[in-house]
């Protein structure tokens, strides 16, 4: 089963929440988050409900010629 995934403090003025998915090997996709924040993993391994946080924080620079998706390393905590 795949993780359920939240950002803590990631909703806009209007309320909404950012999008995304979550890809084999640990890796999750987003849109419209903020450029600093706390994700919250959730999943049931084994039929025991597992949670840990991943802090995270993207730079804002974007070299020409790069693509405009940013990478963030991490061990979810």
């Amino acid at each position: 089963m795949a993780p359920a995934f939240r950002l803590r403090k990631a909703e806009d003025e209007q309320g909404a929440a950012p999008g995304g998915m979550v890809a084999d090997g640990g890796q999750v996709y987003l849109s419209g988050i903020p450029q600093e924040g706390t994700l919250d993993v959730a999943w049931n391994a084994d039929n025991i409900s597992r949670k840990c946080a991943l802090h995270f924080h993207l730079t804002d620079t974007v070299q020409q010629g790069q693509s405009p998706v940013k990478t963030v390393s991490g061990v979810c905590q």
